[in-house]
């Protein structure tokens, strides 16, 4: 079980105070007590060796013993974009980007969209953030960017080195030494046989290139959609014969960008 609590407070002092969810899982689930040593951190790359000092009805103050600045992120930053799956679906697939070290989800606005996000669903996510965090050592969240319409998505990341959007393609496939399965079909309009396996185009880009991935709904993008990608330089990524859930799908893009 984690011995790591998230500091939302300021350090006041040699003082930290935890209150909320993060007081009631020292004190209720760690049954802490005063002396009680642990790890805090403040989401910005900072972590705290701390003890427990005080135990009070609604909070719990501790003094800090020292700072470490601990890095784990990746060298170049990710962003997926993907509409939000239903129910606890959404929470999964957050947890597991966390983890994999993906620096922005943006919860995508498509026009084949079933869930839209709510402010309610985006705190939802944040607090998933913050769990997963807890558990996987990453010392700076992963940002849960405000609801996005796919246009915009497409123009804010234009300039990101690797871009990538997974869409399905048909059943005239060819085979690839990488064993994925690259569709001409599969591309946005205009843009024929551009279509990459996963990992090919990152061979390319500088290691501290920024990267950028875009999952559609269940039903796929729309032909709009494909064809306002491929105007700013998207390309269309097949990840094999299958037909993929959004979660999955994002995460097998979290893999191939944070691999190479």
């Amino acid at each position: 079980m984690s011995q790591r609590f998230f500091l939302s407070q300021p350090i006041v002092d040699g003082f930290a105070t935890l209150e909320g969810d993060e007081a009631h899982h020292l004190v209720r689930v760690m049954r802490a007590r005063s002396g009680y040593k642990c790890t805090l951190f403040d989401g910005t790359g900072s972590e705290y060796r701390a003890e427990v000092a005080e135990i009070l009805p609604k909070r719990v103050r501790l003094w800090i013993l020292d700072r470490q600045v601990v890095d784990r992120e990746l060298p170049f930053r990710i962003t997926i974009g993907a509409p939000l799956p239903k129910g606890d679906r959404e929470r999964f697939l957050v947890e597991k980007l966390t983890e994999l070290g993906v620096t922005v989800f943006v919860p995508l606005v498509t026009a084949r969209g079933v869930v839209r996000p709510t402010a309610a669903a985006v705190r939802r996510l944040e607090r998933a953030v913050i769990e997963a965090s807890k558990q996987c050592g990453r010392n700076r969240l992963m940002q849960i960017a405000a609801p996005t319409a796919l246009p915009s998505f497409l123009r804010d990341h234009a300039t990101a080195e690797v871009r990538w959007l997974a869409h399905p393609g048909d059943s005239r496939r060819e085979t690839t030494a990488a064993g994925h399965t690259p569709d001409a079909s599969n591309s946005p309009p205009g843009r024929g046989g551009s279509d990459v396996a996963p990992g090919e185009s990152l061979l390319v880009p500088r290691p501290d290139a920024a990267r950028a991935a875009a999952v559609g709904p269940e039903g796929g993008f729309t032909p709009e959609e494909l064809q306002a990608a491929a105007s700013l330089g998207w390309r269309c990524v097949d990840l094999g014969p299958r037909v993929l859930r959004v979660e999955t799908a994002a995460i097998a893009l979290a893999v191939k960008l944070t691999s190479h």
